[in-house]
């Protein structure tokens, strides 16, 4: 039986007040108005599109972001947070008192898509054998600077399959749903060149083989996350094709990169039979022979596929992961990442409780909220408000939603992480509104 409200652990005792065991129209409502006359779930972008990590909503965030390494721009973070705007720009009423911004989405998109077209070099010299994909420092910058979208010097891994696969699934979800305008979208070199060369890259590294670090930057090996999200971006991309019977075309390095609707479904087919492999393990071959069973960041690649309308593979599957999720990682506020995780957003602590992370349960809401539209299924209407109101709890007294809960190395107490507020978590918890109130519609 899932907790109810009276025994979750809300860090903010106002938002407990508000949260309830079952929902209506009207008390979602009262929810989100208190969120927004808080700016809980502002997000923040500069004129570029560029958007840190933690949105400064005040000089404790900002100083917070300034003080770590949360002021740089992740493509993964940024991508997700443009999602949580669309949202918030599709409806309205959900939108209103956020202060989000109008466009900001596209905004954000254009920012991924003008830094890699700037630096499509690193596309085109492991495309060419000129440097090595072995070379993670090599690869295309996933994190680089916020407010000029310039490269940052400092050594990083930036072998992440998945921020590379979220800035393609967004551009050709918008692409699908009449978002983004082709016709338009084309002129701009940015929308030809880096699905192109984004193409071949994956064809050239065996995207769907690849050794690579996922999205914690923390373990050299085949992500069943990464080629997850891949193939949430590779459907939107063959829909694409598909449907408008174009292939893209970009001429570069004095050669033309094509991508036909084929050359997509051969990678979709390589990532669906690596992934049938995998999962429901993160990982099962790895630089120290590791194998990893449980790891949230698979739930990047199900969202994805979920605000698609579809499964990842399939609805057995979905539940089956989360199911291992809730039972190896699901914590009394948040998710830890992965068994034994150390990383307490600042530094490695061994020998204390791993942090648990905020921007789980409101992916997990919205997932199980579409498979609920799906098939009317009571039960996943019951997880999706039960992981919504996980997502309340985790609002911490000053109204910030953190990176993480970590346990304080002084009072021993669960605090908020120094990461507030973290963009990724607001906008998910924009879609588990989004969510809700599909699923309310649904019951009416």
């Amino acid at each position: 039986m899932r907790t109810t409200v009276s025994k979750m652990a809300f860090q903010n005792a106002r938002m407990k007040r508000l949260a309830k065991d079952a929902y209506d129209a009207t008390s979602l409502e009262t929810v989100r108005s208190a969120l927004a006359r808080h700016n809980t779930l502002r997000l923040i972008r500069y004129s570029n599109g560029g958007a840190s990590a933690v949105t400064p909503l005040d000089l404790f965030c900002l100083e917070a972001g300034l003080d770590g390494l949360l002021i740089n721009m992740w493509d993964r973070d940024s991508i997700f947070q443009a999602i949580g705007e669309l949202e918030a720009e599709l409806d309205p009423k959900l939108g209103c008192g956020l202060k989000v911004e109008a466009g900001a989405w596209k905004r954000g998109l254009d920012a991924s898509l003008i830094h890699h077209h700037r630096y499509q070099s690193r596309f085109l010299d492991i495309i060419a054998d000129r440097k090595s994909g072995y070379d993670f420092g090599a690869r295309p910058n996933i994190r680089y600077n916020a407010a000029g979208l310039f490269e940052v010097v400092d050594p990083w891994g930036h072998a992440q399959n998945d921020a590379l696969g979220a800035i393609n699934y967004l551009q050709f979800y918008g692409l699908n749903r009449g978002l983004l305008n082709w016709d338009e979208c084309s002129k701009e070199a940015q929308f030809n060149s880096v699905p192109a060369l984004m193409h071949h890259y994956f064809w050239k590294i065996c995207v769907w083989v690849d050794w690579e670090l996922g999205a914690w930057e923390d373990k050299n090996a085949e992500h069943a996350s990464s080629i997850g999200v891949v193939l949430a971006s590779l459907r939107e991309q063959a829909t694409f094709l598909n449907t408008h019977g174009k292939n893209l075309q970009y001429h570069a390095d004095g050669r033309k990169f094509c991508v036909t609707e084929k050359g997509v479904r051969e990678l979709i087919e390589h990532c669906e039979t690596k992934l049938r492999e995998i999962l429901p393990n993160e990982f099962i071959r790895s630089d120290k022979n590791e194998v990893r069973r449980s790891d949230v960041a698979i739930v990047n690649a199900m969202f994805l596929s979920a605000l698609s309308g579809r499964p990842l593979l399939d609805d057995n599957m979905t539940l089956t992961l989360i199911s291992n999720l809730e039972n190896d990682l699901m914590g009394h506020i948040g998710f830890s990442r992965y068994p034994g995780d150390i990383w307490d957003g600042r530094v490695n602590r061994p020998g204390v409780p791993s942090a648990q992370w905020s921007h789980v349960s409101p992916m997990i809401s919205y997932i199980m909220g579409e498979m609920y539209q799906r098939t009317g299924k009571k039960e996943h209407f019951d997880a999706q408000v039960f992981h919504f109101n996980r997502t309340l709890a985790q609002v911490n007294d000053r109204w910030h939603l953190p990176e993480a809960y970590i346990v304080d190395p002084v009072s021993n107490d669960w605090v908020s992480d120094a990461n507030e507020s973290l963009a990724w978590a607001q906008a998910m918890a924009i879609c588990a509104f989004a969510g809700m109130k599909k699923s309310l519609n649904k019951s009416h």
